[in-house]
């Protein structure tokens, strides 16, 4: 975790299906290494079961064991209160918004930046 773009990734499985997956990446230079970008996605017929928290505790508990992990960032799509809530849950704050970050099929997405501090 000490080499800049290094990534890792855990997944929930039921049976031998992926249902749900999540992945940290190290910054792109050594000075932003002690953030990790964080991506999730749990499958919808899995979702508000828990595996999101689940899931989001063994990362931030994972990055806690890492002396040089200090923050963990994401980004959520801003009208995705349900996720909010969740992150929320684990001590994610949101420290800022984009307007207009996605495009998607013709709509416009704004996106909450959301932190949480592992040290």
């Amino acid at each position: 975790i000490d080499t800049p773009g290094w990534r890792r990734a855990w997944g929930i499985f039921d049976s031998n299906n992926i249902i749900g997956s999540a992945d940290i990446a190290g910054g792109d230079l050594p000075t932003s290494l002690h953030r990790v970008d964080l991506g999730i996605g749990i499958m919808k017929e899995y979702r508000n079961l828990g595996w999101g928290v689940k899931l989001l505790t063994t990362i931030i508990n994972w990055c806690k064991e890492q002396s040089s992990i200090s923050w963990i960032d994401l980004g959520v799509f801003s009208g995705n209160d349900i996720a909010k809530i969740v992150f929320k849950k684990v001590g994610f704050q949101e420290i800022g918004y984009k307007k207009d970050a996605w495009f998607v099929d013709g709509i416009s997405i704004d996106e909450t930046s959301m932190s949480v501090s592992v040290r």
